[in-house]
């Protein structure tokens, strides 16, 4: 569309559009163009010039319609460029909220991402770290030839030239520092600039204890306080008479606040409830 078939030429100096804004800038004459129109927004393109220049002719209209299909392209790559980073976005926060550490690798085994909580467990046990080739490195030497093969056969799997399952193992420093490691392949999706993802490692603290769900139990399954408390004790390890003992209870008080509180998880047994408490969404957001 432009400006002279929208509105007679002659009657646009007397507009205010002409006096505060065309005439200032000396402009006279536009074409516009919808290059997307979805939802509540629209992008467009306008083209400006002066009266002197006289209006756009046909030929000038047709080469803005062919450079529209072009535009329309560019904005259709720009909008899904956005969303995969906003995809991306999004999956790496969750990653942030795990309660164990995230190391996803490449096809050569190096370090692509690490979450925050990976590199803190690494920094926090001297017994693993991130080298500056982005490779990952044990530093006690039986855990170190354990590491690189595992990794080894995972990055294999994901590439598809071997089958193996993942393997797990405990890292155990002279001072006592301890780390759960588990590698896995991951599924390879195939990439034009040569960055694929193979293989993932889960790191976690087995001596860290779960810190206080209590408050997000409350409001997730409108447990009371005393069975927010009674939850928590059981994600800990702890069993109905050992609770009951610690809060200074009957046990018979106990297995009923358990009952309540398992009806509103949805279950029956204990196993159960921790069960899907443990694999629920306070887990993605609790904080050591």
């Amino acid at each position: 569309m432009n400006s002279s078939t929208l509105f007679p030429d002659r009657s646009l100096p007397g507009t205010e559009w002409y006096g505060d804004w065309l005439r200032p800038q000396d402009l006279f004459y536009s074409c516009a163009a919808v290059v997307d129109n979805q939802h509540d927004r629209s992008f467009n393109i306008t083209v400006v010039r002066p009266h002197a220049v006289g209006a756009y002719s046909a030929e000038e209209l047709g080469l803005v319609q062919q450079l529209m299909p072009h535009l329309q392209s560019a904005f259709a790559i720009h909008r899904r460029l956005y969303r995969t980073q906003a995809l991306l976005n999004a999956s790496l926060a969750v990653l942030e909220d795990l309660p164990v550490g995230v190391v996803l690798l490449d096809e050569r085994a190096a370090v692509m991402h690490a979450s925050s909580r990976a590199l803190r467990l690494m920094e926090q046990s001297q017994l693993m770290y991130r080298a500056a080739d982005e490779s990952l490195q044990a530093t006690n030497a039986a855990d170190q030839r354990w590491l690189q093969k595992a990794m080894r056969d995972c990055v294999a799997t994901g590439l598809g030239k071997a089958l193996h399952h993942g393997r797990a193992s405990r890292f155990t420093g002279l001072a006592g520092q301890q780390l759960q490691v588990m590698v896995s392949p991951l599924p390879v999706h195939s990439s034009p600039y040569g960055e694929r993802s193979a293989a993932m490692l889960l790191i976690s603290d087995p001596a860290l204890s779960i810190p206080s769900l209590q408050d997000l139990l409350r409001n997730l399954y409108r447990l009371t306080l005393a069975e927010a408390q009674l939850a928590q004790a059981l994600i800990n390890g702890w069993t109905l008479q050992e609770f009951a003992e610690r809060q200074g209870l009957s046990i018979h008080t106990a297995r009923s606040q358990f009952k309540s509180a398992a009806v509103k998880v949805g279950v029956g047994r204990q196993a159960d409830f921790v069960r899907v408490l443990l694999t629920g969404p306070a887990m993605l957001r609790w904080r050591e």
